[in-house]
């Protein structure tokens, strides 16, 4: 099969392209970089070089592809408009640009669905809460690929919190227990799901392979519900030093935020950490789950959490990061 994947240079693009790469798919890939891309790449890949906003940058290439694979998305942006142009305008434009009959699937986030009631799997049937403007600004991709359901075989996956290797973002938490030896934390009562990349991958995988599923919405996750403590305890046998956990005060949390806020505007930075992101921070329970999917198309993680620190853990002293 011919698939058009965008976001395949990224920590979460690079592993789901190694493994429809490695199951025999052609691939087509969107890259801004093309020295990047080549390194990341390979061979494994036919490098289109555009990007989601220009269309014509892209539109000779998804012709030809019997299947999209759009990952490519912002997780820290500089203003709400540009989560959104990203995020929601420019997947409206992919998902336009696609020809009828064509399988097209979204890797959307658990974000877009806002945070579980109870310390269980999200009701199918419950009302999209996002919390913050990536969330929203996720649904909204969500919302524009679902207009386009009666004329494309579109399936939708929400992941939660995805680590591993090439990871930018959670990484930063092995580095500070390393150097501290705390794990800091807004809702230390918070339950969590969780994905290590390669079985994120995975799943992105099966849903490629599948002509058409059941549902159209899908969650993924390890296949355990975490506690920010377990992530500790975890993080202790991995750096093989001991990771306390540090309860950070609200009031504490938001001042904070605020000023990462503050210098990224000065200085024209996207910053994760903002007083949007301590709303879910304060949530009780982020659980995704992998009941449907695993029901549908088989799938079954491989990877728990110690043996995907474990693996983390390797890259980032392979990379001197510890």
């Amino acid at each position: 099969m011919k698939v058009f994947l965008t976001g395949a240079t990224g920590f979460l693009g690079r592993f789901v392209a190694k493994a429809l790469a490695s199951q025999g798919h052609e691939l087509f890939c969107l890259v801004r970089d093309q020295k990047k891309a080549q390194r990341v790449l390979g061979e494994m890949a036919t490098l289109v070089l555009g990007s989601l906003e220009d269309k014509n940058s892209y539109r000779e290439a998804l012709s030809v592809c019997d299947a999209v694979v759009h990952v490519a998305g912002l997780v820290k942006a500089r203003s709400r408009d540009e989560f959104f142009k990203i995020n929601a305008e420019a997947t409206k434009s992919l998902v336009e640009q696609t020809r009828d009959g064509k399988r097209f699937i979204y890797i959307s986030s658990i974000a877009a669905q806002g945070p579980s009631p109870r310390k269980e799997e999200r009701p199918e049937d419950l009302v999209e809460m996002p919390l913050t403007c990536y969330g929203k600004s996720k649904l909204e991709g969500e919302k524009a690929v679902l207009r386009h359901a009666q004329r494309l075989n579109v399936s939708i996956l929400r992941p939660p919190i995805i680590y591993g290797p090439f990871d930018e973002e959670f990484s930063k938490v092995f580095v500070v227990a390393q150097k501290l030896g705390i794990l800091p934390c807004i809702n230390r009562n918070q339950v969590i799901s969780m994905i290590y990349v390669e079985d994120c991958a995975m799943a992105i995988a099966l849903l490629v392979n599948k002509d058409k599923t059941p549902r159209t919405v899908y969650l993924c996750d390890d296949g355990k519900m975490h506690t920010w403590e377990e992530v500790a305890k975890c993080l202790e046998t991995v750096l093989q030093r001991r990771v306390r956990l540090v309860p950070t005060p609200r009031l504490l949390a938001v001042l904070g935020a605020g000023a990462w806020e503050l210098w990224g505007k000065i200085f024209s930075t996207p910053v994760v950490m903002s007083t949007d992101k301590v709303k879910e921070a304060l949530a009780d329970y982020w659980v995704a789950g992998n009941t449907r999917l695993q029901k549908d198309l088989g799938f079954v993680p491989r990877t728990s959490l110690l043996d995907g620190f474990k693996k983390t853990v390797e890259w980032l002293r392979e990379e001197g990061r510890l």
